[in-house]
């Protein structure tokens, strides 16, 4: 029998494992319709679809995703990931939930790179496109270079993200070296000093659109975040990742105890294993670079580096 497991659009929490239920922060429980819940994020649903597609490609799993959240909707997940999940669930009952199929692989920062390490790099999924549900501009396809500064897409920006003096060198010597090849994707209705530079922009309020743009492109430059994810599974010729602290080695269980109680999760075989935030990337395809952002930017060596080592 062909086994089945259905992707949650909420992601459980979990609970603090120091209390017992009922105390302190466990008022709920251990009831799964309790727990705190939240949206998967496009990074957090990058990784989760790295880790269905090994239980379809090695366990030959039969893969259900419900697809009802907003940003899943602009993500238009359901064309996406067309490769990996086999139904898209688009009512769901929560009232009546049922959690007998429900997958959760455990700590995505663990699962995702432990199953790319183990199986390679078929596991990371294929992005679908479909030409027809893309509504933005025209662009030399295959031809340009984007970078994605983290100046406020999500709340998470403003704890890590980029201070403007960096941003500015940055696109100074991207416009330089590329011209009317290089595009800066903003977030709508963002305004800075970058309006006064004459830089090609890619402004959207479809997420579809700007993955689409991305996925197309030569090259994409950015930080932790879904659109560095999905650039991942676009195995394009050239990727950049800025990033703000060193992949943890030896994972130690007690570093984070909250992650290791979802009530869906297996998480034994992680255990030990490197924690990583990096998008996953087929380096056999993809020419890939990680800089080290301090106090949110590049000295003017690592720029050096980074626009010389850039095709």
């Amino acid at each position: 029998m062909r086994e089945e497991i259905r992707i949650r659009s909420m992601q459980i929490m979990g609970i603090n494992p120091n209390s017992a239920p009922g105390y302190d922060n466990n008022g709920p429980g251990n009831d799964p319709r309790k727990l705190s819940q939240g949206p998967w994020r496009i990074g957090d649903l990058v990784s989760l679809m790295i880790c269905a597609n090994f239980k379809k490609k090695v366990h030959n799993s039969h893969i259900k995703f419900e697809y009802n959240d907003p940003v899943h909707k602009s993500l238009k997940a359901n064309i996406i990931f067309k490769n990996v999940v086999d139904e898209f669930i688009k009512n769901v009952d929560r009232k009546n939930e049922r959690f007998y199929d429900v997958y959760d692989p455990g700590l995505l920062w663990l699962a995702s790179p432990y199953y790319v390490k183990k199986y390679g790099s078929e596991i990371i999924p294929e992005l679908y496109w479909d030409k027809k549900e893309y509504n933005g501009d025209e662009y030399p396809w295959g031809e340009y270079v984007l970078f994605a500064p983290l100046l406020g897409w999500h709340k998470y920006d403003t704890q890590k993200g980029m201070t403007m003096e960096f941003v500015h060198n940055i696109c100074d010597r991207l416009h330089e070296k590329y011209g009317d090849k290089f595009y800066l994707i903003l977030p709508p209705n963002y305004k800075s000093s970058l309006d006064s530079k004459n830089i090609n922009r890619i402004i959207s309020e479809s997420l579809y659109d700007l993955a689409y743009i991305i996925s197309h492109s030569k090259c994409f430059i950015g930080g932790d975040s879904g659109f560095g994810h999905l650039a991942g599974c676009a195995r394009l010729k050239q990727q950049i990742c800025f990033h703000w602290e060193e992949r943890k080695e030896n994972f130690v269980y007690n570093d984070w105890p909250f992650y290791f109680v979802n009530p869906f999760s297996l998480q034994g075989q992680f255990l030990g294993e490197t924690w990583s935030t990096y998008p996953q990337v087929d380096k056999d395809i993809t020419d890939y670079h990680e800089f080290l952002l301090e106090n949110n930017s590049l000295n003017e060596e690592q720029i050096d580096k980074l626009i010389t080592i850039l095709d």
